[in-house]
């Protein structure tokens, strides 16, 4: 079944958001969120609104912002996070900045349809110069999406939410097995910055034969082929593959070995939500974008498993949570992690710990094999859904 392809502009108000307030009195600890292009990252990845900066009334009068009302649904048209993709809809009313547009809904169509119709078809393609990524609003207005009838739009997005709750659910359970991982490391090793902790302490990049990160040039998104990782697919201890776009055999050649993972290699988020790691551990080919740092660890000097759980580890979380730099979208400098200070104890003694996180691992397979077919359902299902299929 085919639907008639609708632009955006029939069925929403298109808007822009409004520049942000430059007063240092502006924000508070009460009011109505301020929702920075930044935010996305981390709303999309399950954040609060209640994290964000506040409003108040006076203020928000005072700067002339516009409010939001809820199921308006954001995302980025100026500057770099145009390219990441990031699509949320509001739970409550919210301001605005400028570089993010907003699409106000109408009763003619049911916004979470159209929240997940944007994930497949992404308004990143609208970015005519990802060299200064920008989207103009009429173009936003002109951009199609198939539309069903009301009634079809609801329940597509009902199974869509339930799936999506499913995969977050198991989500949770990788990231509370990851926190296992953390405790044993913690167990053995105490704080590791302390004088009394074992080993030596050296920079990262000692440890390493390269920490570098992803491709800059823009790439097509195609259904299926190599996978391509941004920060949002790097979660804490595994990857999640649900939402990845892919690239062609040809581009995927023609990208250098900096962007090309390999087993073993640790993948860190270094822009939006930075610090959260995983070993790739295959087995098929994979490319990452700007946003994930790749460290490659020498084998000969330090174990990728005994890397990751030290970088994993909550003491060594907070110190990298203090090195974000940037006010819009925060991340991390690649020079300044590779001479992250890092506690070298010996090779038997990584062994050993590596040996004790064997069950741990055992869980972890399980609940990532759990999550990878979730995922692969839910892509499944999105793919369906707007081919008319579901």
């Amino acid at each position: 079944m085919s639907w008639p392809s609708t632009p955006l502009g029939e069925i929403f108000a298109v808007r822009a958001g409004s520049p942000a307030p430059q007063a240092s009195d502006a924000f508070g600890s009460e009011g109505t969120p301020f929702i920075r292009a930044g935010s996305l990252v981390g709303l999309v990845g399950g954040g609060s609104l209640n994290d964000l900066e506040q409003v108040s009334p006076e203020a928000a009068h005072r700067h002339r912002l516009a409010l939001f009302p809820q199921d308006t649904i954001l995302f980025a048209k100026s500057g770099m996070s145009a390219l990441k993709g990031h699509v949320y809809q509001l739970p409550a009313p919210a301001y605005v900045v400028s570089h993010l547009a907003a699409l106000v809904p109408t009763p003619k169509v049911h916004s979470r349809y159209v929240r997940w119709a944007l994930e497949t078809f992404s308004p990143t393609r609208l970015v005519q110069d990802p060299a200064y990524p920008s989207v103009r609003l009429p173009d936003i207005g002109k951009m199609e999406i198939p539309l069903p009838p009301l009634a079809e739009q609801q329940r597509i997005a009902a199974i869509l939410d339930q799936a999506d709750a499913l995969r977050r659910k198991r989500q949770e359970t990788c990231a509370s097995v990851q926190r296992l991982k953390s405790a044993i490391f913690e167990d053995m090793f105490g704080d590791t910055f302390s004088r009394s902790a074992l080993g030596e302490t050296v920079p990262l990049r000692a440890l390493t034969k390269r920490i570098t990160y992803g491709f800059t040039s823009p790439m097509g998104h195609y259904e299926t082929g190599i996978p391509i990782l941004t920060a949002k697919h790097v979660r804490d201890g595994f990857i999640d593959y649900s939402t990845c776009h892919f690239a062609s055999q040809s581009q995927f050649d023609a990208l250098t070995d900096k962007s090309k993972p390999e087993v073993g290699d640790i993948l860190v988020t270094k822009d939006g939500t930075i610090g959260r790691h995983a070993i790739f551990n295959g087995p098929r080919p994979v490319c990452i974008n700007q946003s994930v740092a790749l460290v490659k660890v020498n084998q000969e000097l330090a174990l990728s498993s005994y890397v990751a759980a030290y970088i994993g580890s909550a003491q060594v979380q907070k110190k990298i949570d203090a090195m974000k730099k940037g006010n819009s979208i925060q991340h991390l400098q690649i020079t300044e992690f590779a001479n992250f200070p890092i506690r070298l104890p010996s090779l038997e003694r990584q062994f050993e710990m590596e040996r004790k996180l064997d069950a741990q691992a055992a869980l972890e397979r399980k609940a990532h094999d759990g999550m990878a077919c979730l995922g692969t359902l839910f892509a499944s299902l999105q793919h369906r859904a707007f081919q008319g299929e579901l």
